[in-house]
Parts: C-alpha cells; structure tokens; sequence
C-alpha cells in the first residue's frame, strides 16, 4: 500500500515533507480504500495548501483494488444492483456508465458485467434502456403528463439523443411513443371523463 502512495507522489510531483508523511502512511485496510482515500485527500489538502488532481489515476488504482476483494456469487451481485437501480434510479443520469455503477457496487466492472452476461444475459447497455424504456412507459401512460412533450421525457430519462430515445422505445415495444401513449389514452379512457 505504501508503494502505491510513493508511486501516486512520483506521478503527481509532490516533494513537500507533510504530503510526504500524510501519503506513506500505513493503511490498515484493505477493501474499504477507496472510501477512506477521499479523507487523506481532503486532509493533505487542508494541511498543505495543495490541490491534487489525479482523479483517472485513483480511479484506475482503486478499481484494481475492487477486483481483489471476495467474490461474491454472480446471482447475489446482480440482486445487489437491481436493489440499488430500484430505488435510487442512477439510470436517469446522462452520465451514467458501468464504471460509475461498478464503482457504487464496490466491484470491478469487468465483474460486474460478467455477472450481468452469466445471470441475466444481457448487457450493461441492455439493461439500462430496459429500465429506462420501463420508466417512459410509465410516464406515458399516466394520463396526468399527456402534455409531457417527448423530448422532455427522453431527458428526464437520461437519454442525451432524443432519436437514441425513439429508437430504442420502439426495439423494446415495437410501437413509438406517441402511438404507446396514444394506446394508453384509449384503454385508460379520454382525460375529460
């Protein structure tokens, strides 16, 4: 753990005496680093009045980190992740990506997706527009928003492309959203009953 820190100085050009100490300390864990390095982070900055950026670096250090905790069964991962995409919904962002997922997950990506392949078959990509499809159904269906305007739904979903958006609704229910809403409309019944 020390070299990593000595190494992490060496890339990022630190040669003062107290980011010297705060960085070589011995950590006594092991899989829990990647929570505990934000405090050292923000201590060596208040301490010295350096700001550090080297955050790809961490990132990619840390998830090798990831990799070496224990594994857990494939099937206990995923149940993991639909509980964390149920109820924090992290799928609207536009940002979202399986290393941000992965990183939440406390897993490597590459295990995450394996887990994903081997116990859904299906993607990472896969099951995001899933969950994203699933959300738009919701919302056109609610005869409350049929003054939503679509591009304003496929934001909201997090989908940056508006036509990324239609394409993707129509593979998954080969209808469009207005032809979708307009089906809801009718079993639901006209919005002036």
């Amino acid at each position: 753990m020390a070299d990593f820190f000595k190494i992490l100085m060496f890339v990022s050009g630190f040669q003062s005496p107290i980011s010297s100490q705060i960085f070589t300390m011995k950590l006594s864990f092991h899989a829990t680093f990647p929570y505990h390095f934000a405090s050292y982070y923000k201590m060596s900055s208040i301490m010295t009045g350096e700001r550090f950026h080297f955050g790809h670096l961490f990132r990619r250090v840390s998830l090798g980190f990831l990799s070496r905790r224990p594994q857990e069964r494939p099937s206990q991962l995923v149940h993991r992740l639909f509980f964390l995409l149920s109820q924090e919904k992290l799928y609207l962002s536009p940002h979202f990506s399986l290393d941000s997922l992965a990183l939440r997950l406390n897993v490597a990506p590459s295990l995450l997706s394996k887990a994903l392949r081997e116990t859904i078959e299906q993607d990472f990509l896969e099951l995001i527009n899933y969950y994203r499809v699933q959300e738009a159904k919701k919302i056109l269906a609610n005869p409350n928003n049929i003054e939503i305007c679509l591009e304003n739904i496929s934001s909201h979903l997090g989908y940056l492309s508006h036509s990324n958006f239609l394409k993707t609704f129509y593979q998954h229910t080969l209808l469009t959203p207005d032809e979708y809403r307009q089906q809801m409309n009718l079993v639901c019944g006209p919005l002036d009953s």
